[in-house]
This record gives C-alpha cells, sequence and structure tokens, in this order.
C-alpha cells in the first residue's frame, strides 16, 4: 500500500535516487566481499600453515557486512521494489571483480547474459513502482502480459539461448 506522503521511506524523489545509489554501491561492496573472501580463502591455502592469516578473510567479509548495512539506509530511502531489483547487481560485480581477483575467465556468454542483467535493473527500477503497492493476482496477470513484458522475456530469451 503506497504511503501516505510519499513514496519509499523517505517521500522524495532526491531521496529516492540517493537511496537507489546507496543500494547500488551497497550491491558492488557486497560483491567485492565475497570475491575477496574467495581470494583470501585461496591465498591461505597456497601459504604454509604458520603464514596463514584472517586479516584478509576479516576485511573482505567487512565489505561484504557494510554493503548489508548500507541496504538497510538504502530501504529507508527509496521502495523495496527498487532496492531488491538492486540485488542483481551483485552478479555484475561478479563479473566484474572475479576476473580481476580470482583470474576467473568471463567469456562472451557470461558478459551478455551480465547486460541482460544489467538491462533488467535498469528496466525494473525505471518503470517499477516507486512506492509499495499491494499486488493482486489479477493485477500480476495483466503486467505479465503487457506487450512490453512479453518483448522483454522474448529478447532476454534470445540473448542467453
Amino acid at each position: 500500500m503506497a504511503e501516505a506522503g510519499g513514496c519509499g521511506g523517505g517521500g522524495s524523489a532526491s531521496g529516492e535516487l540517493v537511496g537507489i545509489a546507496i543500494g547500488t554501491a551497497a550491491q558492488f561492496l557486497i560483491s567485492l566481499g565475497l570475491c575477496g573472501m574467495k581470494w583470501a580463502h585461496k591465498r591461505n591455502a597456497a601459504l604454509p600453515a604458520a603464514a596463514r592469516s584472517s586479516r584478509y578473510v576479516v576485511a573482505a567479509f567487512s565489505l561484504n557486512a557494510l554493503g548489508g548495512l548500507l541496504n538497510g539506509v538504502a530501504l529507508s530511502l527509496a521502495s523495496q521494489s527498487e532496492i531488491g531489483a538492486l540485488g542483481t547487481l551483485v552478479l555484475v560485480g561478479n563479473c566484474i571483480f572475479a576476473p580481476r581477483l580470482l583470474g576467473e575467465v568471463v567469456g562472451p556468454r557470461e558478459v551478455r547474459g551480465t547486460l541482460v542483467i544489467l538491462l533488467s535493473t535498469v528496466v525494473v527500477v525505471l518503470s517499477g513502482p516507486h512506492c509499495e503497492v499491494d499486488f493482486d493476482s489479477a493485477l500480476l496477470l495483466f503486467l505479465l502480459i503487457r506487450p512490453l513484458h512479453l518483448a522483454f522475456a522474448l529478447l532476454t530469451a534470445l540473448l542467453i539461448g
């Protein structure tokens, strides 16, 4: 249900944009933290037991935790439908950080998939409800069979397949 006096927790367009910016940064921090933790574990596994340290693991975990806390801040400024959609940006961040930190190879298929994720996130954030809305089954069905949604689903299937 829409809140009286505005959308999201902040109620203003500028607050909503700040919330989206904070939410975006949070997702990239979470992704960097996840890749950093894996890097730290791989680093420790290659060292003798006496030389292993948890400081890099703790630092990476702290980035991940900070991202989670920033999500809470973002939720106070923008609607859950917007901040929730930004969660997919963790995958985009993984496509950026994993090759650099972990030496993982990102091929053309992964790049196409990441672009679809990025485009999907932008579409959801821009066109989704900017207020908290209760959806019933009739409204959900209506939204699913709209030509724009069907075209986007077809485009997504073609790009992935």
